[in-house]
Order: structure tokens, then C-alpha cells, then sequence
């Protein structure tokens, strides 16, 4: 347990950079990545890639797809059609920051959220990727 929960730390940590602001994953979310990780029996191995941008262009994992989704999905930022609810995403992540990055926040959010996959696994999967790639934000744990 202890060895997922620091693979999962290095997932949403990373390393800030000078151009993008902080943003710190609620822990509840964090404990409900914890029970989909189990429910979908991702392998562990992948989590410190989620950070990783080039990780959404070629991975077909439907595990890693399901991992994303369920994680969203239970904690009520998804929709059953994976399509996330941009609202909810945009006030829980926008608290800490300034008016003009909320702004750009919310204009990815909703840009990525017409990503399309085959089900909705995948759409959340895709929607996830495009805003890891195009986000003003960086997400961490601490």
C-alpha cells in the first residue's frame, strides 16, 4: 500500500515550473484514486507517466483508461458518458490562483472536454491528457 501511495504521489506531483501555478489534489480525491487503482487493477508502474504528456498520445491501456475515469467519475468530475462536469473541475482547482489563470483553466477545461474516445473510459482518458498538455496549471500533492 505504502509503495502505491508514493507511486501515485509521483503521478500528481511533479515538478513546478516558472510559468505554471501550483494546484493541490484534494486528498479525498487521492484516497478515491487509491480505491480505483484497486478496482481496476491498473499496474502501479504506470502512475509517475500520468505527469507525463506523451503518455496520452499513444497509450491504448484500457486499464489506464478505466483508472482515470473511475477516479473522476466517483468523485463526481465525470459524467457516466466520461465527459467531465467543467464546473465542478474549474472551482475545486481554481481556488489558490489569480482571475486571469481561473479564466484559462476554465477555457481548457472546456476545450478539452470534446475529446471523444470509444466509450466513455476513453473520453475521460483523452480529456484528462489534453489538460495535463494544454493546462496554465501544474497539479501536485504538497
Amino acid at each position: 500500500m505504502k509503495y502505491v501511495l508514493v507511486l501515485l504521489m509521483c503521478v500528481l506531483a511533479g515538478v513546478a515550473t516558472a510559468e505554471k501555478d501550483v494546484i493541490r489534489i484534494p486528498p479525498n480525491i487521492l484516497q478515491t484514486a487509491l480505491n480505483c487503482l484497486a478496482e481496476t487493477g491498473v499496474n502501479p508502474e504506470v502512475l509517475p507517466q500520468f505527469g507525463n504528456p506523451h503518455m496520452y498520445d499513444k497509450n491504448n491501456d484500457k486499464r489506464v483508461h478505466k483508472f482515470i475515469n473511475c477516479t473522476f467519475t466517483k468523485v463526481g468530475y465525470a459524467k457516466k458518458n466520461g465527459h467531465v462536469r467543467i464546473d465542478r473541475v474549474t472551482e475545486v482547482l481554481s481556488k489558490d490562483i489569480d482571475a486571469n489563470k481561473r479564466a484559462g483553466l476554465k477555457k481548457v477545461m472546456e476545450e478539452c472536454n470534446k475529446e471523444n474516445g470509444s466509450d466513455a473510459a476513453e473520453t475521460t482518458f483523452r480529456i484528462f491528457g489534453c489538460f495535463i498538455k494544454n493546462s496554465p496549471v501544474k497539479l501536485s500533492l504538497s
